[in-house]
């Protein structure tokens, strides 16, 4: 699943947390989560998780194709 990586580093920011923060807190690895803002994309199950970890709504991690 395709996700917009530049919402997720915006948020990560405005929450102030290093990507180990919110690996630790998504339950995932700090490699899966470099991995995951590398390549743009992840599991829908790890898109509720950085959403969860962010407290943000899934659609906002979303790439929206118009």
């Amino acid at each position: 699943m395709k996700i917009n990586v530049r919402a997720a580093k915006v948020a990560l920011v405005k929450k102030g947390m290093t990507m180990t923060a919110l690996a630790e807190k998504a339950g995932l690895t700090s490699r899966a989560v470099g991995t995951i803002l590398k390549r743009g994309s992840c599991s829908i199950i790890s898109v509720g998780k950085l959403a969860n970890a962010l407290d943000i709504q899934v659609e906002e991690l979303l790439e929206v194709k118009e």
